[in-house]
């Protein structure tokens, strides 16, 4: 018997072990049993699963919801098997766990705003206060457009405008001043940063996602300035007019940091396929650099052709694609700004609502195992 088969062996009778304790009334010894059985494969949600449920029963909810949320990272269907055919030990504790997970989210984004409020008492942030978290929130979701549909975050009554005009985004004017310098500065560092070019998407986009093709593809490549906050230092120092340029704009920043600032490339022939985005607290930027022929961009079923030099800003909760039908690649500098709609106090309460939920899920192995 190798290790791997000899490992799960162990973990199988840890949870064996484990059930029959919690079933008992033992439910200390049961969670004790549960965590042991995790570390051995931290990989499989169903310890997690059952971890959860003991962790329930002992009324420690938060330490519950960090074991679901954990097994969901690792298999999101382990969240909904109760509405398939499963076992029915399975299905119980499916269906506590897509409850609970639900809950303690909703709580955690509403004590998040009541922290920021706390040390806001001047800010008005009630349209952020009736924002949901779509796939964890506590009750039904809709969206106020028939085209939208933000996979992550929502504000209602946020204003669902598709593309932004140039009364809504003013500072558009003053990025397309600068292109002549972004231009240049792209072209000339192209040959030096060539190994920064990468894949756009990387090998975690999952199976479901309509982008899935384009996963670890150079079909559309990416030039990162920024990444999840994170400066490319072997490539921004390429480009000091660009980023002098970026500070002018309303960026949307995480501890200081742009969040996401690149050049897209797509190779000729390529369709980046319909699909949403994250937030409808965001407006997708995209400066065109070279543009080959026939290429767009679409929202909301209306088709916008790349004009060289003159800016777009969007909504990309909107359902959204792009093609290259030219025979040369396409590049556009890409950034994500604050929706024009939202005040400046609103932007902070939405950070201060990101920052919330990104600081409880580090601590998630450490609750749910401890």
């Amino acid at each position: 018997m190798n290790d791997t088969s000899t490992g799960q062996a162990r973990q199988n009778a840890l949870c064996g072990q484990a059930l029959d304790a919690e079933l008992a009334g033992q439910l200390e010894g049961a969670v004790v049993d549960y965590v042991q059985a995790v570390k051995i494969d931290q990989a499989n949600p169903v310890p997690l699963l059952f971890l959860g449920y003991a962790l329930a029963a002992q009324g420690l909810e938060e330490r519950a919801a960090a074991a679901w949320s954990l097994a969901a990272d690792r298999d999101p269907r382990v969240v909904n098997a109760w509405r398939g055919q499963v076992r029915e030990d399975i299905a119980v504790r499916s269906k506590a766990a897509h409850k609970g997970v639900r809950q303690w989210f909703t709580r955690l984004h509403e004590r998040a705003l009541q922290a920021f409020a706390a040390a806001h008492p001047e800010a008005a942030v009630a349209r952020i206060e009736e924002a949901v978290w779509v796939q964890t929130h506590d009750g039904e979701v809709s969206f106020r457009a028939p085209a939208q549909k933000p996979h992550v975050f929502y504000v209602p009554a946020l204003a669902s405008t598709a593309v932004f005009s140039r009364e809504q985004a003013p500072w558009l004017s003053r990025l397309e001043g600068a292109f002549d310098a972004i231009c240049e500065e792209y072209v000339a560092a192209c040959e030096l940063v060539t190994g920064q070019v990468r894949p756009y998407l990387d090998w975690k986009v999952a199976r479901s996602n309509p982008l899935a093709h384009l996963a670890q593809s150079r079909a559309w490549a990416a030039l990162h300035l920024f990444k999840q906050s994170e400066p490319n230092q072997r490539v921004i120092a390429h480009f000091p007019r660009t980023l002098a340029a970026l500070r002018e704009l309303p960026l949307l920043e995480v501890d200081g940091q742009p969040r996401e600032v690149l050049f897209s490339v797509l190779a000729p022939g390529q369709h980046i396929t319909p699909h949403y985005g994250l937030a409808n607290t965001d407006a997708t930027v995209h400066l065109p650099l070279i543009v080959p022929g026939d290429s767009a961009l679409r929202v909301a079923d209306v088709i916008y052709p790349w004009e060289r030099g003159k800016a777009l800003a969007f909504d990309d909760s909107f359902i959204h694609d792009s093609w290259n039908n030219a025979d040369s690649e396409r590049v556009t500098l890409l950034f994500e700004a604050w929706h024009p709609d939202l005040t400046e106090q609103e932007q902070r309460a939405v950070q201060a609502c990101f920052e919330a939920r990104a600081a409880w899920n580090l601590r998630r192995p450490q609750l749910a195992l401890s």
